[in-house]
């Protein structure tokens, strides 16, 4: 008699493969409901999703879509992360109109994606209850649904991951599969820069070992490599010429200069990874690893399986080895691990009641659950099914019981998800109250948009909103500081935001209040010129007072002391202008303190200098220099620690010491005071004519230096300045 056919479940494929496309359809239900419902009926976050929306705007407001704009405190393109996805929002703008739905749905999309594609590649490999399993674990992450919902750059990513892996996977064999391989890997580069190139690295290499490193796959793997290079190319060749050095300085150079760090060793950066995994995911990760272990021991018999445990690894690896090494280090950034954990815990809570041998993992899993976080109350839930589901796969009821084997994997991997999502350490990685949505903002800043022309800036409080005033605003902002400093003018009328309580009066800035939403005030800001030139004032605090007064007394300005800080009287149009000295220099050294010397390795700008080392700057000619700035390559670094020293002609002199940061760090551009932020090592000296350069590291510590900047005045001021620091 012949035997029906039957899955390693004991259920016949026709009944299964009908029960698993009705699961299919109210799985992906679940998942469009929590990608698109009420997408855009809360108010824009901060930071990270204002900058999606407010980087597509500028596209209209500068009249560039090769240049995108933060248009905070400053009118400079940015170049911290390429545009892409900045385009495709301002292209959703011309459909959906200005509105916060056209900046969620990219990221919400690639949600939606990336769920539908993991089912896709998940089920070739593990079967397609477990496919269904780890796309459903996409509703149940508190932090991973949060970044569906928003517009920040790691879901995209995650979907353009999956979607190379799939075009490298499920594509028939033509000459477009490496193409579209590769618009994936670059879409990535265009999206993050260097954060991106994992992203297009590893469906690459998948493509490669998924057809056996043939002939024919290392001609595709080209293709798909040039096609990769070619998207940041094409960007590159419609910038300015004039900005194209800066973007390559900027996000190829200095932003990996100051967001990457060494840290002691790979075992110190897994375990910071996990850690954060652990807190995002809780139970899921246990699970995924017991998950894994047991593919592994599968993986022999199944080439498909072996080949999504190697994908798998290296992904996440990578990963957890880059976290713990960024500056600061954002969960986010570990995104995207995520959906290949999904798939390994599915296939461990389904797959575990199929044997007794595969119900033997399920003992240290509850253990696992019980000790990981003793304080959480939720980790029970998952111990408890685990136990129950290991008695019954050990007792006489599971055997010849397929569909029960079934419902058994269902209720562990609910006990997971739910567990997942109602622990309150889930849920502390949300958002921190200070860049969540501030619907209360949204009315004021409309108001103020009425009051003020398109082109002129809107003045906010300090540190606040500045992406949700710039979403729903559509103007160009200055912060409370920077517009005393720079951008007051005589018989001014301004319009501001303050959150709370107006800020301490100015001698000769009215405050008058026209508008109030929740704790924010809409101000009118009115300059009275009064019966002396105002052209700026600096707000300084007692720590900073005598620093500042001694800058503004080198650079010739002319000023008058009040209970805050400065009033700028005059400014003398040639005396205080700094000339920036261009970086080419005749040699570039390391001084050992023994004198001789050694050629300085230099890659990328950065060169690490040791105590007792120093860098030589040599000129041309000779040069009347009155600063120096040097920034080091990674924030965490302290910059002081410096003596400079200057040489014509003879010997060398010193010219001053740097013992900690200068603040603040002032430049004058025209008749106007500017202050530049940077995290440098700061010093300003009375003019010195010198053909040489000398920075001799003084603290004990070395430091990687990734920029130096030495500044010159005219010829023809030094008897103004010298004046200048004895004026108040």
């Amino acid at each position: 008699m012949d035997l029906p056919v039957t899955d390693k479940l004991g259920v016949a494929p026709e009944t299964a493969s009908r029960a698993a496309k009705r699961a299919a359809l109210l799985v992906f239900f679940c998942v469009a409901l929590v990608c698109f419902f009420r997408l855009g009926s809360t108010t824009i976050t901060e930071t990270d999703e204002g900058f999606a929306g407010t980087r597509a705007d500028s596209f209209t407001r500068h009249g560039s879509w090769a240049l995108s704009y933060d248009d905070v405190n400053d009118d400079q393109p940015q170049f911290r992360k390429p545009p892409l996805l900045y385009w495709v929002v301002a292209l959703l703008f011309k459909v959906f109109g200005h509105n916060t739905w056209a900046v969620r749905l990219p990221g919400a999309a690639a949600g939606f994606l990336a769920a539908w594609l993991l089912y896709r590649l998940a089920r070739g490999a593990l079967g397609d209850w477990p496919a269904l399993g780890a796309s459903l674990l996409f509703c149940t992450v508190p932090f991973f649904v949060l970044h569906i919902r928003t517009a920040m750059l790691e879901m995209p990513l995650v979907g353009l991951l999956l979607a190379g892996l799939a075009c490298a996977r499920l594509l028939p064999d033509t000459w477009w599969r490496p193409v579209a391989v590769g618009l994936c890997g670059g879409a990535a580069l265009m999206i993050k820069g260097p954060g991106g190139a994992l992203v297009a690295v590893v469906p690459v290499l998948f493509g490669l070992a998924h057809r056996r490193f043939h002939p024919r796959a290392w001609a595709e793997a080209l293709i798909a490599v040039a096609v990769v290079l070619a998207l940041p190319m094409l960007w590159y060749l419609a910038l300015p010429p004039e900005q194209r050095g800066r973007m390559i300085g900027e996000l190829f150079v200095g932003e990996s200069a100051k967001r990457v760090k060494a840290t002691t060793g790979a075992w110190l950066r897994l375990s910071i990874g996990v850690g954060v995994l652990a807190e995002m995911l809780r139970w899921q990760l246990p699970a995924a690893a017991c998950g894994m272990l047991l593919a592994l021991g599968r993986s022999r018999r199944k080439r498909e399986m072996a080949l999504w445990l190697g994908v798998s690894l290296a992904v996440t690896l990578p990963l957890l080895w880059a976290y713990a090494a960024m500056v600061p280090p954002y969960a986010r950034y570990l995104l995207p691990a995520v959906p290949f954990i999904f798939s390994y815990a599915a296939y461990f809570a389904l797959e575990a009641a199929t044997s007794r041998t595969a119900a033997l993992l399920l003992l240290p899993f509850a253990v696992a659950c019980v000790v990981m976080d003793p304080a959480d109350p939720w980790r029970w839930v998952p111990a408890a099914a685990a136990t129950a589901a290991f008695a019954l796969g050990w007792s006489r009821w599971a055997p010849g019981r397929p569909q029960q084997r079934l419902i058994v994997g269902l209720a562990l991997l609910a006990s997971i998800a739910a567990s997942s999502w109602f622990s309150p350490i889930a849920w502390s990685m949300y958002l921190p109250p200070r860049f969540q949505p501030r619907p209360d903002l949204v009315p004021l800043v409309r108001q103020a948009a009425g009051l003020i022309p398109e082109k002129e800036k809107l003045v906010v409080g300090n540190g606040f909103s500045l992406h949700t005033v710039l979403f729903y605003g559509r103007r160009a902002i200055q912060t409370y500081d920077y517009w005393l400093l720079e951008g007051i003018a005589a018989h001014d009328v301004r319009y501001g935001i303050f959150q709370g309580e107006l800020p301490a009066g100015v001698p000769g800035i009215r405050q008058e209040e026209v508008g109030r939403s929740g704790s924010w005030r809409l101000v009118r800001l009115s300059v009275d010129q009064g019966d002396r030139p105002l052209c700026g004032v600096l707000l300084a605090g007692e720590e900073q007072r005598l620093a500042a007064a001694n800058t503004l007394g080198l650079l010739g300005v002319g000023f008058e002391p009040f209970d805050r800080g400065f009033l700028l009287r005059t400014v003398p149009a040639d005396a205080g202008v700094e000339v920036e000295v261009p970086m080419i220099l005749q040699s570039r050294r390391v001084l050992l303190p023994s004198g001789a010397t050694k050629a300085g390795a230099a890659v990328g700008g950065v060169m690490t200098v040791g105590a007792g080392e120093a860098i030589e700057i040599v000129f041309s000619e000779p040069r009347r220099l009155t600063g120096v700035d040097i920034q080091p390559a990674k924030r965490q670094d302290a910059p002081a620690g410096w003596v400079v020293e200057a040489a014509g002609e003879g010997a060398w002199s010193e010219v001053t010491r740097i013992g900690g940061r200068v603040e603040p760090y002032l430049a004058v551009d025209g008749s106007r005071v500017r202050r530049v932020a940077l995290p440098a090592a700061r010093a300003r000296f009375a003019p010195v004519i010198a053909s040489r350069l000398r920075l001799v590291r003084s603290a004990p510590e070395p430091i990687a230096v990734f920029q130096v900047r030495v500044l010159e005045t005219p010829p023809g001021s030094r008897e103004r300045l010298r004046e200048g620091g004895r004026q108040r």
